[in-house]
């Protein structure tokens, strides 16, 4: 996913173009499983998500009672010869966080 969107659009994905792509994923996999366009139906299928096939550095999202990801774990990220790399958590990460961080050349 990551290299057909930097062919598309000439960039890296930014942290809010992969939250937007899982918000799509999310309410793609509870359309399927709810089989309805009707609130109430899908209201539950999202409350029962258990998406383990995403792109975020979690296991997998899944809600809690108050609607929660309870699963979110944020990404650390370096920029590592002018690309951004994930660091953390080390389940994830790209590359190793180099420290103590360089002088920045800007």
């Amino acid at each position: 996913m990551f290299d057909a969107y930097q062919k598309k659009f000439g960039t890296t994905m930014s942290n809010h173009s992969v939250q937007g792509y899982e918000v799509m994923f999310v309410l793609r996999d509870a359309l399927e499983r709810a089989g309805s366009m009707d609130r109430d139906k899908l209201r539950e299928a999202i409350a029962k998500t258990n998406l383990t096939d995403q792109i975020l550095t979690q296991e997998s999202i899944r809600f809690d009672e108050a609607g929660e990801d309870i699963y979110a774990m944020p990404a650390l990220i370096q920029v590592q010869n002018g690309k951004p790399v994930v660091v953390g958590p080390a389940k994830y990460a790209e590359a190793k966080p180099i420290f103590p961080v360089l002088k920045w050349k800007g």
